[in-house]
C-alpha cells in the first residue's frame, strides 16, 4: 500500500488512507480511502500523530 497512514473513528473503528495510481469516482473500497499517488506525496509528509481528520461525504 503506497504510503499508508491510519486514523481511528471512534473506539472501535480504524480506516486507513493510502495512495493508489487509479482512483474512481465511485466508493470501491471497505473502509480505506483511497488518494491519487501524486496526493499521497503531498500529503503524507505533512500529517503527523494526533492531527484530527475530517472524513465527509456528500
Amino acid at each position: 500500500i503506497y504510503k499508508f497512514w491510519a486514523y481511528r473513528a471512534g473506539r472501535e473503528y480504524n480506516y486507513g488512507v493510502h495512495g493508489y495510481r487509479d482512483v474512481p469516482y465511485w466508493p470501491a473500497s471497505h473502509g480505506c480511502t483511497r488518494v491519487h499517488v501524486w496526493e499521497a506525496d503531498y500529503l503524507h509528509p505533512r500529517i503527523f500523530v494526533g492531527m484530527p481528520m475530517h472524513v465527509w461525504d456528500e
